[in-house]
């Protein structure tokens, strides 16, 4: 079976990096035997850290957590790959946007046996301070090195939709096992667990044009939207619902005691509509 040896290559003025990942790991897959939609995050998540590890964001005194990230996935080229029981890939993070106290990455994660594409994507990373988890200002000799990429204007801002009284509402208990390198719950575990209750709720209240279980229907595209952060033994509450005029969207917003966590929107495949 073909590897790759792990290394990593930086551009000249260090705006792009490359991670060269020797393998996928089988524990990666699905039920299906596919990469499943959190792995394939979880991997880019590993990118994005060794990636931003030779710049000056990645001081001892600050650290960047992610705001938001949209992902579109290729399925086409994931189902191709599951031939093999691991393959050795690429993390590509590609800044293109600089603000007052956040940054946007363009993220893309190659097969590096066959060079397909098998997710791309947009990552807004807010830079914080380590003792006061607020967010602090970008560098500014990080801002003159990137000059071309500094925004005049701020990032859009993305409201979230509310819950609706028709849903269905699943509890979490954060496992220590979901608990990141930054001290709190895992960016990908969130979209993990929102699945889990996105496929619990299809059997309970079964959703529009999905069949018995979503989980075998494929994911496009997924947007994630982060407000605060969570930690270990916090019990939070996934609310799923069926976009009404779109039913290839889901939506979840996670809670906390009523404080809004995260907002989640899948976009999957969905069944032919019958003609009879």
């Amino acid at each position: 079976m073909k590897t790759l040896p792990y290394k990593v290559e930086t551009s000249e003025d260090g705006g792009k990096s490359t991670v060269h990942f020797p393998g996928i790991s089988y524990l990666s897959s699905g039920p299906s035997g596919l990469l499943t939609p959190w792995a394939i995050l979880q991997c880019i998540e590993g990118g994005q850290i060794v990636g931003l590890t030779n710049t000056v964001l990645r001081r001892s005194n600050m650290f960047t957590i992610i705001m938001s990230q949209t992902f579109d996935f290729n399925w086409e080229n994931i189902a191709y790959a599951k031939r093999d029981m691991t393959f050795p890939y690429t993390i590509t993070l590609d800044i293109v946007g600089i603000g007052r106290t956040s940054l946007q990455w363009k993220q893309t994660m190659v097969n590096s046996m066959d060079g397909s594409c098998l997710a791309t994507g947009l990552v807004h990373m807010v830079l914080m301070d380590s003792a006061s988890r607020r967010p602090r200002e970008i560098p500014l000799e990080f801002k003159k090195k990137y000059c071309r990429f500094v925004k005049q204007s701020p990032f859009a801002v993305i409201n979230i939709p509310e819950i609706p009284a028709v849903c269905v509402s699943l509890p979490v208990t954060v496992p220590y096992s979901d608990i990141g390198p930054n001290s709190h719950f895992n960016q990908a575990c969130f979209f993990k667990h929102a699945f889990n209750c996105v496929r619990k709720a299809n059997q309970i209240r079964p959703f529009y044009r999905f069949g018995k279980d979503i989980g075998e229907r494929a994911m496009k595209k997924n947007f994630v939207l982060f407000k605060g952060e969570s930690f270990e033994g916090d019990q939070l509450v996934f609310s799923c619902w069926q976009d009404r005029n779109q039913p290839q969207h889901i939506h979840t917003v996670i809670t906390n005691n009523d404080r809004v966590l995260a907002y989640i929107k899948m976009t999957l495949d969905i069944l032919e509509e019958s003609k009879l």
